[in-house]
């Protein structure tokens, strides 16, 4: 028992798992465990947890919003598709805090499910797709390629490469993945990954900032007592003082400007991340070794897939991630057009911070460090309905 413990496998395992953020590390554990529930119980019951419009809207039954994304068809489908969210959620995570990152994977969650139900319904009434209405989905691919497009924001690179066999231009870099994994496997939903990617794209462009969760109600969030037991923890991220929770780059002109990584004033640098894509499952290892560092990308026949990165650099995520304002700097966050701290794009200071949270915060300088990489592909899979018209995607 000691020499496995002491194993490195072992321990590059547990490294990996608990360098992990707790958000990241909470979905990756629940979903992981419901598959194995799965096969330990045998269960098989599909299309009672999957999304299917007819059922959704008919019936009434709207918990299979959430319960389509939590249950897989396969241990390829799950493996791929965690090996697809892990490294992305890690970088996003520490981007932008633990709150604001577990409210974004609620809000695509319940949006992608919607989109794909108006979607299928839009596509049985005006008979383009009359089996629309009854297909079934399940998988975690929907909210996975929402957080393709809101990672892909954050890269300041101009080309991006689909699974290492050639490179698009970033702001194509989701739809040419939509498309290029649909063609190599056609049996996808294709109306499921398009819900996320189109979810993504409203919150980076900035039409979903009405649903956004405000800086202050964050704050109260992590201050509030019912959650200090968890901010206590060293996977808490707090919220970084200088970005917003939908931040792509910032873009700061002049001397005065400040570095989101707290170094305030002088430099008048950037702040950006530059991930890079995983051309293949040899990066696992690299996944195994650093949490979050580096990620894997790949294709079952189920019809899951998985891409990471890694090596990316991430200013915001930095020790202290500090807000310093210099006098002449503007900081205008694309993606949303928001800014931080008053108006005209001008940086005048960081909001004030209630005393209840005042010691949380003070945390945050121990909680930075490196991002993890970029983002890879995942797919939706569908379970068998009952009826003959009832469609599996996968």
């Amino acid at each position: 028992m000691q020499g496995l413990q002491s194993s490195p496998l072992v321990n590059s395992v547990q490294n990996w798992f608990n360098g992990l953020p707790i958000c990241t590390k909470s979905v990756f554990v629940l979903i992981s465990g419901i598959y194995l529930f799965q096969l330990v119980t045998g269960y098989d019951n599909i299309y009672g947890v999957c999304l299917s419009p007819y059922e959704t809207v008919v019936h009434y039954e709207v918990y299979r919003l959430l319960t389509s994304v939590l249950v897989h068809g396969g241990l390829l489908h799950v493996t791929f598709n965690m090996l697809a969210f892990v490294p992305m959620a890690c970088s996003l995570e520490r981007l932008v805090g633990t709150v604001q990152f577990t409210y974004l994977l609620l809000l695509m969650t319940v949006l992608a499910g919607l989109v794909f139900t108006a979607t299928s319904f839009l596509l049985f009434f005006s008979h383009v797709l009359p089996a629309a209405m009854r297909q079934c989905a399940i998988g975690f691919s929907g909210v996975i390629f929402g957080l393709i497009v809101v990672d892909n924001a954050q890269s300041a690179s101009s080309h991006r490469s689909i699974f290492g066999l050639f490179t698009v231009p970033a702001a194509y870099y989701p739809w040419a993945l939509l498309l290029f994994w649909q063609l190599l496997m056609p049996s996808v939903s294709f109306i499921g990954h398009l819900a996320g990617v189109l979810v993504g794209a409203a919150w980076v462009g900035g039409y979903l900032r009405p649903l956004a969760l405000s800086r202050p109600a964050t704050v109260w969030l992590e201050g509030w007592a019912g959650l200090s037991s968890c901010v206590r923890l060293p996977s808490f991220m707090m919220m970084p003082g200088a970005t917003l929770p939908f931040t792509t780059h910032d873009t700061r002109s002049g001397a005065g400007g400040s570095s989101s990584s707290g170094a305030g004033g002088d430099g008048g640098g950037s702040s950006s991340r530059t991930p890079t894509f995983g051309p293949n499952l040899a990066n696992l290892g690299k996944l195994l070794r650093g949490g979050g560092g580096a990620g894997a990308s790949g294709a079952d026949g189920d019809g899951a897939s998985g891409g990471g990165g890694g090596g990316g650099t991430d200013a915001e995520a930095g020790g202290g991630r500090g807000a310093g304002g210099g006098a002449g700097g503007a900081s205008v966050f694309q993606g949303t057009g928001r800014v931080l701290g008053g108006t005209g794009g001008m940086v005048v200071g960081t909001p004030a911070v209630p005393p209840s949270a005042a010691a949380a915060l003070a945390a945050e300088a121990r909680m930075g460090g490196p991002a993890g990489g970029s983002a890879g592909g995942g797919s939706n899979s569908g379970g068998r309905g009952g009826a003959g018209a009832d469609k599996l995607h996968r």
